[in-house]
């Protein structure tokens, strides 16, 4: 069990790509009498480690991120576990799943905290650290108020960037060597080939960036509060656009003043996705008919967005992939679907889920519930 010295301060190591997150975290720690140590990866932290232990003093808490280039927060988890073992860890994370949130445990993390996270929260998880083995692991975990759910989305997608930037910089590296000793040029036609798909997943990322911040601060209707008004008018919007496929709408006659307050611009773009791929999966077709429903639970604590149409369904593959969360931007540029991968962003970061499956009549289903801002308040 690590307990809390008195007279002295707890080295505690923070392990994240992000330095504000290093820093926040620090000055918190610090404050409450904590020596803390920072480190930008995996390698800084196990070298951080190996000298704390030499030096005879050794970390007693180390709180990592998971999602780092060069070794994640999972293996570092495990190194530290095998070759640190009177080091208590714990996890933090914007990319919750369940099987890194097992994982993570079965590894011996002593706490999951999510982010964005509050001060108290990084209090709270470290404490726990301090106490006694027999605890069980806990989880820590608020849903961001909606005007904070921004940055962190952003910020995600940036994460995702820099990661194939610093993959392409690596290629790159090696492309130039071989260039020198003269390497065949289809091994160098390769690497420049690999360069080029990492280039364009990068402008998808940008591309998707862009459209966030356009749909976040800029709805197109100036509309400050949503209403099931402003849902119908999108649409209404896809029936004047397709004037074939039969269109309807369905909203609760109200909304409440939490889900008044959800950003219109997030509303538009999850509602705007769900019909353009249901237009587009019924393709034309005689008798194509849409439903779209927006409507706020009897508690007025979640806003729900479904949509079905009469189309073939999803495939396995695309059924499969909404279901687990793996939803991925699109290969090519022009395929669209940037919105449905936003959504899972949106919705998980919220703390939200998606259901979707396929209607015994035919057709798809797909529902986006989201939990509204103040919802954990009771």
């Amino acid at each position: 069990m690590a307990s809390k010295p008195e007279s002295s301060a707890t080295r505690v190591l923070i392990t994240d790509d992000e330095s504000v997150i290093c820093e926040l975290c620090q000055d918190i720690l610090e404050e409450e009498g904590y020596e803390v140590s920072t480190a930008p990866n995996g390698l800084v932290a196990m070298e951080l480690l190996a000298e704390a232990d030499k030096a005879s003093r050794p970390y007693a808490v180390a709180m990592l991120d998971i999602m780092m280039p060069e070794m994640d927060g999972l293996e570092l988890l495990s190194h530290i576990r095998r070759h640190h073992p009177s080091v208590q860890c714990g996890i933090m994370t914007g990319y919750a799943t369940l099987d890194t949130c097992i994982a993570a445990v079965r590894l011996g993390a002593r706490f999951y905290l999510l982010k964005p996270f509050s001060v108290s929260e990084v209090k709270e998880a470290i404490a726990h650290a301090f106490e006694d083995d027999s605890t069980e692991p806990q989880i820590i975990r608020r849903a961001p108020p909606f005007g904070a759910l921004y940055p962190y989305l952003v910020g995600g997608l940036i994460h995702d960037s820099f990661n194939t930037v610093w993959g392409l910089k690596e290629h790159a590296a090696k492309l130039l060597e071989e260039s020198k000793t003269g390497t065949s040029s289809e091994r160098v036609s390769g690497m420049a080939a690999k360069m080029q798909v990492g280039l364009q997943h990068v402008e998808r990322v940008l591309r998707l960036i862009q459209q966030a911040s356009r749909e976040y601060y800029t709805p197109e209707s100036g509309e400050s509060r949503l209403t099931p008004a402003y849902i119908q008018s999108i649409v209404d919007r896809f029936r004047r656009q397709n004037g074939e496929t039969d269109y309807s709408c369905s909203c609760s006659p109200t909304f409440s003043e939490q889900a008044s307050k959800f950003p219109v611009g997030m509303a538009s773009q999850i509602a705007t996705e769900l019909l353009q791929n249901a237009t587009r999966a019924c393709g034309g077709r005689d008798g194509a008919a849409i439903r779209m429903s927006v409507k706020c639970e009897e508690n007025g604590k979640a806003l729900i967005f479904e949509c079905s149409d009469n189309g073939p369904g999803f495939s396995p593959e695309a059924l499969s992939r909404i279901q687990s969360g793996n939803l991925r931007l699109p290969e090519q540029l022009g395929q669209g679907g940037y919105g449905l991968y936003l959504i899972k962003e949106i919705t998980k970061r919220l703390g939200g889920f998606i259901l979707a499956e396929n209607e015994d009549a035919g057709g798809a289903w797909i529902q986006i519930h989201i939990p509204l801002e103040g919802a954990a308040d009771g």
